[in-house]
């Protein structure tokens, strides 16, 4: 029997300390069904990487929206919900939460769109991980050039862990926002313009954001 990853509560019994806690393992019966064994195991039996509060998960999972055939939308707001999910698992055990936790998503979406949910959130945590090793390996930016270039790269990663389309859905209007920005710190630092001429094209750019940002889904 393997190690159970997450802490879903505590419980006091008559015939167990105050501090018992309550932990669920995951697995397959011998017809292959899923099934669940509870254990209870006291503190000091268990090690501080397997301790993870589930209840900013299950919060964060209640956030996601589902589309007309009732699978999770892919939306700024599921990217959010996903990333809060990350922050809320301790990073030393978030491989072995992610592989216990179906029982929680499915809990949050019931059939084919709880493991449409599954999938989502292990590639999140892929990409997530990635870009993570990409930060640790890359320098500080030292210009604009540096970090637009940064920028890029970050944007080709998610592309290749959800694909165009996907990434576009979940990443779009905050890519968006990035390139504004990008832009505008560009042309404040361009020399020679008058106040007038810069004014001119900011609203360029304003329209141009408002333009690229409007059939980007919520």
């Amino acid at each position: 029997m393997r190690n159970p990853a997450a802490v879903i509560a505590v419980m006091c019994f008559g015939c167990l300390s105050a501090t018992a806690i309550v932990l669920p393992q995951f697995g397959n019966d011998a017809a292959g069904r899923p099934s669940t064994t509870i254990l209870v195991m006291e503190p000091e039996q268990i090690s501080s990487s397997q301790l993870a509060d589930f209840v900013p998960v299950e919060t964060a999972l209640a956030r996601i929206g589902r589309d007309a055939q009732g699978d999770p939308r892919l939306n700024a707001a599921t990217e959010s919900a996903l990333s809060n999910v990350m922050t809320a698992l301790p990073e030393a055990m978030r491989p072995q939460a992610l592989e216990r936790f179906d029982w929680l998503v499915h809990k949050s979406f019931p059939g084919t769109a709880g493991a449409e949910l599954a999938l989502l959130v292990r590639d999140y945590h892929r990409y997530r991980q990635a870009e993570l090793t990409d930060r640790r390996a890359l320098a500080s930016p030292r210009d604009l050039d540096a970090e637009i270039e940064q920028f890029a790269s970050t944007v080709a990663l998610r592309k290749r862990y959800f694909g165009a389309a996907r990434a576009d859905l979940l990443f779009g209007r905050q890519q968006a926002l990035a390139s504004h920005l990008f832009d505008l710190r560009r042309l404040e630092a361009t020399p020679g313009l008058s106040e007038q001429a810069r004014e001119m094209q900011r609203r360029a750019l304003q329209a141009d954001y408002e333009k690229r940002t409007h059939p980007v889904a919520d």
